[in-house]
């Protein structure tokens, strides 16, 4: 199974999980020029993608998928909410309802979508699993539950979001109240660095762990590690930070 990151921030999100003759995008928040561009870099054709997923309807998620989704010719599948918050962006498009926690399969890729916390009509976040190999994708989530806590601790890669320091994001003069407390509210918002690292304890040995949809203003990749590392006991050299900009294009294989 491989994991293609493409964008990974708050100027857009773009994942494609392969496995086998499969293929799987997940949200795609960047222009169609810029979306080509990644793929190309990736070697990674517009006729592979089988399906488009979607986690939520917020603008870096949903950019390009409606454009994605014509060019393509595939399917977009989000819960429904999400897809009543996100069609008036996203135009007319082939449509796939998903249900929390109930999975599918997308060829021999397992998905299992689980709710997260957001402020968001339908949130979720997805695990991918195919053979004897999983990873596990959530971001845009204030709190961690049960069931993405053991989503952690049974896939062999994770992408966790790592989003802002909390004294960061206290005295950042740029922000206004009531988005801080947006921001750092559990039923809402994000994940702090703290909050990743506690989800992160007890993690077993061999897991690939990657911090994802780090804040340019409110966070950065040092930090992130630093507090990750002392919170969850994972060695800091064992962690990796997608960094925050459209050009930090990654292939990740398990």
């Amino acid at each position: 199974m491989e994991i293609h990151v493409l964008a990974s921030g708050s100027d857009g999100n773009c994942y494609v999980i392969r496995s086998g003759e499969h293929t799987i995008m997940l949200d795609q928040g960047m222009t169609y020029k810029h979306l080509v561009e990644q793929m190309n870099v990736n070697g990674i054709m517009p006729e592979e993608i089988e399906c488009i997923l979607v986690t939520h309807e917020h603008s870096d998620h949903i950019k390009g998928v409606g454009t994605a989704a014509r060019k393509f010719k595939c399917p977009v599948m989000s819960t429904l909410g999400t897809y009543e918050g996100m069609l008036h962006h996203i135009g007319k498009v082939d449509y796939s309802e998903i249900r929390r926690d109930v999975g599918f399969t997308i060829g021999d890729i397992e998905v299992q979508p689980l709710p997260t916390r957001h402020d968001a009509a339908d949130p979720v976040c997805y695990r991918f699993s195919s053979g004897d190999k999983s990873a596990f994708i959530a971001t845009d989530t204030g709190s961690i539950n049960m069931e993405i806590r053991q989503a952690i601790n049974d896939s062999d890669l994770v992408i966790l979001e790592s989003n802002y320091d909390p004294q960061r994001l206290r005295n950042n003069p740029l922000y206004p109240e009531y988005l801080k407390i947006r921001i750092a509210s559990e039923d809402r918002g994000h994940l702090s660095n703290f909050q990743c690292g506690d989800a992160l304890m007890g993690i077993r040995p061999g897991q690939r762990i990657f911090l994802g949809h780090l804040s340019k203003k409110n966070n950065d990749p040092d930090l992130a590690k630093d507090t990750v590392s002392q919170t969850s006991g994972i060695r800091r050299a064992a962690l990796d930070c997608l960094d925050c900009n459209l050009d930090d294009t990654r292939a990740l294989k398990i």
